[in-house]
């Protein structure tokens, strides 16, 4: 056991020692952070939870899930996730256990801790425990020896508490056969839609009910911030008419960059897929694999490779070309396909290969050798890439020198008249209807938004060459008033209300459909019912081609409980679905899957029962928090 607890409190302190740990101040501030340092976040049972605890522990649940989503973990992911009181209920929950675990009589003796210290790699020496070293890295992590034991005995005292709550719990054989049973059996359902357009029809919208869900809702209708811009180009192919380009130049450079020109072998192939799946059955697979040695028996029998990948091949991409897939080099293709190509002789076929994809018959048609371009193949691309690189310098030399005459003359108008550049301005737009010019240039985009009426901006690259600007006027974000967009309005409205209707008639059909079937229900009604392909109720969920939402649901339904609670919301539409028929797993490749699924259900039965072990002590206990987060 205290091996299995010093592994784990290994591998804690790695994380601790690794990540970037800082104590956050974001909800008390650093100045006041010394008068509020026995400031209560909570009380469990009347123990208290203090902020220098929350604070670290809130850092720590940062720094682990700032590893996950990297730059993606913006702050309203973080108020999404409602990951404050996410905190807050971890430290209540180790409360929770350490004060039924002192009731209990389960405690972690010094001895105890100390065996798991000694024998953390990460404060050892030559494989001695080394007291500085310890100390030094815990200091560097900004923890007392203090914190540093209390979160390890807290971490031994979880393991004991699960080991005595889950040593005795085991996983039958019948068990793992049933759960194979159910994530390998197929189902199929009947299912009718209510599209909001089917009931659009329906909505009556005065002028009273838009004008009264305009007041409820016109935050919707605020616009965005709005700039005008005056501004001064200069254009990139005004400077590449004026560049020219000598035979020497550009021989220099080839001679002095040979490695850029050099290709790596590529080779042309040809391919007839007969696709199947990775996760397929054994028998599904087989099939495929049959009708590929079938194919391949044409070939032998003179049969045209291009043409019977025509009739055959289920790449559509290639299909039509007669299952040519161009050059490629290798590593391109994946590892199965590449390697037998790249073992091939010019002419030859080989299959069926195994990928992916399914199986696969290759011909190989062609193939380059390794070589280094000639000057003459390389021209065009020296040509192209020196040109670029002189016009970017004379480019950038002439925007600043026209920068410099705006400042000198005092403002854009006035340089405009003494150098004869063209002065141009824009009409009002947001960010999300840019004029031309600033089409696909974001940071200038962004960069001009960021100004006042007035200033003028830095040098701002777009594609059509260097722009200066001023803006001419600043529009700040306003709610129209309601007849302004009282057409916008009404399209909402009706569409908001036409799904609400179609979800009260989604749900009489349901309630009809316990009485008659749904075929019956929703012919009452004129509407279809259609049944989905057969799906397996846990993956296997595109062979239905629903919603997921529709097949998350439809997974529970069975011959006993046909129909679902209530009505699924998918996107707009509306369903009622019942389950119609079902497929039994095949148990072939249960023996393979047997162990895997064991140790899953052990640790599911595991998890419940802690799960439900900690429910019932938040219910007994008195929890009270004090800080609002």
């Amino acid at each position: 056991m205290l091996d299995f607890i010093r592994q784990n409190a290994g591998s804690w302190l790695i994380k601790f020692i690794l990540g970037a740990i800082v104590v956050v101040f974001i909800f008390w501030g650093v100045g006041n952070y010394r008068s509020q340092r026995m400031q209560v976040v909570a009380r469990v049972n009347g123990e208290e939870i203090l902020i220098p605890q929350y604070q670290r522990a809130y850092s720590e649940a940062l720094d682990r899930y700032s590893k996950v989503f990297g730059q993606n973990l913006t702050p309203e992911l973080i108020k999404r996730m409602g990951l404050k009181q996410l905190v807050l209920d971890g430290l209540i929950q180790q409360a929770l256990i350490r004060q039924e675990a002192e009731r209990l009589g389960i405690r972690v003796t010094d001895r105890e801790l100390q065996e798991v210290i000694l024998g953390v790699p990460a404060f050892q020496n030559n494989g001695a425990f080394d007291k500085r070293l310890y100390e030094r890295m815990l200091r560097r992590e900004r923890m007392t020896i203090s914190e540093f034991e209390n979160k390890l005995r807290d971490d031994i005292l979880n393991s004991k508490v699960n080991l005595l709550l889950t040593s005795s719990v085991s996983v039958t054989d019948a068990e793992a056969k049933d759960y194979y049973r159910y994530k390998n059996q197929e189902i199929q359902i009947s299912y009718a839609v209510l599209p909001p357009d089917t009931c659009r029809a329906d909505v009556k919208a005065s002028d009273e009910e838009l004008k009264s869900w305009f007041e409820a809702n016109k935050e919707r209708y605020r616009t965005q911030p709005q700039i005008a811009i005056s501004y001064i180009l200069i254009p990139r192919k005004k400077i590449e008419k004026k560049i020219q380009l000598s035979e020497a130049e550009l021989k220099e450079y080839y001679e002095q960059h040979k490695e850029e020109f050099h290709l790596p072998e590529e080779r042309r192939a040809r391919h007839i897929l007969v696709k199947v799946g990775p996760d397929a059955k054994e028998n599904e697979a087989e099939a495929a694999r049959q009708k590929a040695e079938e194919i391949l028996q044409e070939i032998k029998k003179g049969g045209d490779f291009a043409e019977l990948a025509k009739k055959y091949s289920d790449d559509t991409a290639t299909k039509t070309k007669g299952g040519d897939l161009g050059f490629f080099r290798r590593g391109v293709m994946v590892k199965p396909f590449d390697e037998a190509v790249f073992s091939m002789k010019k002419g030859e076929v080989k299959g069926p290969v195994r990928t992916t994809f399914g199986w696969h018959l290759i011909k190989l048609e062609e193939v380059r050798p390794e070589h280094t371009k000639s000057f003459e193949e390389a021209r065009s691309s020296i040509a192209k890439k020196i040109l670029g690189q002189k016009v970017n310098v004379e480019l950038w030399n002439e925007a600043n020198k026209v920068y410099d005459a705006i400042i000198e003359s005092g403002s854009m108008e006035a340089n405009a008249k003494a150098s004869g550049m063209a002065l141009e301005s824009t009409p009002l737009f947001d960010k999300d209807n840019v004029p031309e010019l600033l089409s696909g240039a974001p940071s200038a985009v962004d960069n001009l938004f960021s100004l006042n009426t007035g200033e003028l901006s830095s040098l701002l690259e777009v594609p059509q060459g260097i722009l200066i600007a001023q803006i001419k006027e600043k529009k700040e974000p306003y709610i129209p008033k309601f007849d302004t967009v009282k057409e916008k309005v009404k399209a909402a409205y009706v569409k908001e209300k036409a799904v609400e209707l179609c979800g009260k008639r989604a749900a009489k059909v349901l309630e009809a459909a316990r009485k008659d079937g749904l075929a019956k229900a929703a012919n009452k009604l004129g509407i279809e019912v259609r049944k989905s392909g057969f799906f397996k109720r846990i993956s296997g969920l595109g062979a239905a081609q629903l919603p997921t939402d529709v097949a998350e649901a439809a997974k529970f339904l069975r011959e006993s409980k046909p129909l679902p609670d209530a009505p699924i919301h998918a996107g707009e539409k509306w369903y009622v679905i019942e389950y119609a028929a079902s497929r039994p797993a095949d148990m072939a490749a249960f023996s393979k899957e047997k162990e895997e699924i064991m140790k899953s259900l052990l640790q599911l039965k595991r998890n419940m029962i802690l799960e439900d072990w900690i429910h019932e002590l938040r219910q007994k206990a008195k929890i009270e928090q004090v800080t609002k987060l």
